[in-house]
């Protein structure tokens, strides 16, 4: 989890730099900008890389509690890219029953019952597909949780995403 944390970091830095020069460019031009990167950098260089720490830290005050906050919704780096959105909201709307510890506990062989029991019945049932959660509106990212039974009753496989609508 904090190698995704780092790269985020990284890529944030790398983005706000690529910023930086957009913004530089439409200002004072791209001639000014290069003269900048070639001959006037250590000028500019201080003030450049306080603005840039100064953002790096906002972004590290805004994204890191929201990581931590949702730890154990992730179940890969790319849930962490992918549930950072602009409002940082979340639009799932979860089953009366569910709780993210108890569905953590599913694993593949466990009995329907016990699936029950840990979570309540689902939002919705597809076949042998239970959901768990779904979006408040059908146009909206939500964090997708659920499990396929097999015909024995018992899970298949357990999913859990960040879907993208």
């Amino acid at each position: 989890m904090m190698m995704g944390m780092l790269f985020l970091l990284c890529f944030v830095l790398l983005l706000s730099l690529m910023l930086f020069c957009v913004i530089y460019s439409c200002m004072f031009g791209v001639q000014r900008l290069v003269e900048l990167i070639q001959r006037k950098w250590r000028r500019y260089s201080f003030t450049s890389c306080i603005a840039v720490i100064f953002f790096l830290l906002g972004m590290a005050f805004v994204i890191i509690p929201q990581v931590l906050v949702n730890e154990e919704k992730y179940n890969s780096n790319r849930d962490i890219f992918d549930h950072i959105d602009f409002f940082f909201e979340d639009h799932t709307k979860y089953a009366s029953g569910y709780s993210e510890e108890n569905f953590n506990k599913i694993k593949e062989g466990t009995i329907q019952e016990q699936v029950i029991e840990l979570l309540g019945e689902p939002l919705k049932k597809s076949g042998d597909t239970w959901f768990y959660t779904q979006s408040f509106q059908s146009d909206q990212c939500y964090w997708s949780r659920g499990v396929e039974l097999d015909s024995d009753k018992k899970v298949k496989s357990v999913f859990k995403f960040y879907n993208w609508d």
